[in-house]
């Protein structure tokens, strides 16, 4: 919990809980804690949620998707006795309004820049205390490190040295009245009617709904289903052994902590007894193979994703070419002018229309579902930098079409992935041309290791 301004609590009629990245009713600590503090002051407890219509590269797409998940969460905590107010507006001037008569305003953590800052303005301009709760990671990031991490090592350690002195609690605090999905899977009218001119030549997507309950369906079918392979067949494309969470992850329609508690449930152990499993064991050697996919999602889930927080909250520079190491935009730099078999431009990328099937139909997938499958999101990103005259050029295409349609984009993941396929949080490589010392990926390798005709077969029949 973070104070984000030194004001004192005030005499007011309710306390407030503005609702951003969290968006759900279930295992969501900012709420738990706004819940706490307006039952310890004998207050209402008020929760908001604001539309804006200038999120930064929003469309259609993650409106829709967003507000399908938001229709599930209004009817959850209405049904729970829970007051919440959704509207549409730009966030500061909005939260401040809705503050005026609360006694406390509490918030989530964000951890972009454009989400930190509509914080801290927001904390200026209110005449009560505004605190802030972390609900989308493990461990909260200051408490884990107090600086950016080299690399997925050095977070990996101190989250099992953290581990190692008190395991965090993954069972929420409160019990809200269990509403499964009762709310119409259309969205009502009125929540068509708060959504914002916006970019609608991305369309909104069918194969993937938003809300919790949608969330809870692809985990359920992970653990009955996929979690025993995950370990060993999690990269290959053609198998599409996924948990397919990312999209609901992003929009805080599930926490990290629920997809846990539902994992080392399913394997019949206790959290202590998983954190000793994570702590002494590394994917891939422990003689359970459903254990080896537990820490392998853990590694993926946890380590890798609140890596990227990490990167996000403590380097502002996450979506610039500069964030790169000085080694990998050395070498980069030094084979900008190798010879490049193919180059495409921005039109030809986003259509599809380049030589290399697999890589068209990664494109495809993202186009088509709003999300692209893990491995192949890392052979889209390394392609680019081979087919683009200049690298900060492919590092800004990256960018662009990542943000523009896949449902988990801006987002640290995203931004930390794409910064990786560029030489971050990695080591050099043997020198290559055009990539220099920067890991590189081959279509080769994808036909060698993996399914990838079943993987062509999929994204035509979509």
């Amino acid at each position: 919990m973070h104070r984000l301004n030194g004001k004192e609590l005030k005499r007011g009629k309710f306390v407030l809980y503005w609702m951003q990245q969290a968006q759900r009713a279930q295992y969501n600590p900012a709420l738990d804690f706004a819940r706490t503090q307006a039952e310890a002051f004998s207050l209402p407890l008020v929760v908001l949620f604001v539309i804006t219509p200038d999120y930064p590269h929003a469309n259609l797409r993650h409106y829709n998707f967003m507000l399908q998940g938001l229709s599930e969460t209004i009817h959850t905590l209405n049904s729970s006795g829970i007051e919440t107010i959704i509207t549409k507006g730009k966030w500061v001037e909005t939260v401040v309004k809705a503050a005026q008569d609360a006694a406390l305003l509490i918030t989530d953590r964000g951890y972009l820049r454009y989400l930190r800052d509509c914080r801290r303005q927001i904390a200026e301009k209110i005449d009560c205390q505004m605190l802030e709760v972390e609900s989308e990671v493990l461990i909260p990031v200051e408490l884990l490190m107090q600086k950016e991490a080299y690399n997925a090592k050095v977070l990996r350690d101190k989250i099992h040295k953290f581990l190692q002195i008190s395991g965090p609690r993954l069972t929420r605090e409160f019990e809200l009245t269990s509403v499964l999905s009762q709310a119409d899977p259309n969205l009502s009218p009125d929540l068509y009617s708060l959504m914002p001119r916006t970019d609608m030549k991305v369309s909104a997507t069918d194969y993937y709904q938003g809300g919790h309950s949608e969330a809870v369906k692809h985990l359920n079918y992970f653990i009955r289903n996929l979690l025993a392979d995950y370990q060993e067949r999690r990269n290959d494309p053609g198998t599409d052994c996924q948990s397919k969470l990312s999209p609901y992850l992003h929009f805080g329609q599930i926490s990290v902590l629920e997809i846990l508690d539902h994992v080392i449930s399913a394997l019949g152990l206790s959290p202590m007894e998983f954190w000793h499993l994570v702590i002494t064991h590394k994917p891939g050697t422990h003689p359970d193979q459903k254990i080896n996919s537990a820490l392998t999602l853990f590694e993926e889930m946890i380590v890798r994703r609140e890596l990227s927080m990490n990167f996000c909250h403590f380097n502002d520079d996450y979506d610039q070419y500069s964030v790169l190491p000085a080694w990998a935009r050395s070498t980069l730099r030094e084979h900008s002018a190798d010879p490049r078999p193919y180059i495409y431009g921005i039109d030809a990328l986003e259509k599809a229309e380049t030589h290399d099937p697999y890589w068209n139909a990664a494109q495809l997938e993202m186009l088509k579902t709003g999300k692209m499958h893990g491995y192949m999101r890392m052979y889209w990103g390394k392609k680019l930098i081979e087919w683009t005259t200049d690298p900060e050029d492919a590092f800004a295409i990256a960018q662009y079409l990542n943000d523009k349609y896949e449902l988990d984009g801006r987002d640290p993941n995203g931004y930390a992935g794409i910064a990786w396929c560029f030489g971050k949080h990695d080591r050099a490589w043997q020198s290559n041309p055009i990539s220099g010392n920067v890991r590189i990926m081959k279509d080769s390798g994808l036909k060698r290791k993996f399914d990838m005709a079943g993987y062509l077969k999929r994204i035509e029949s979509l």
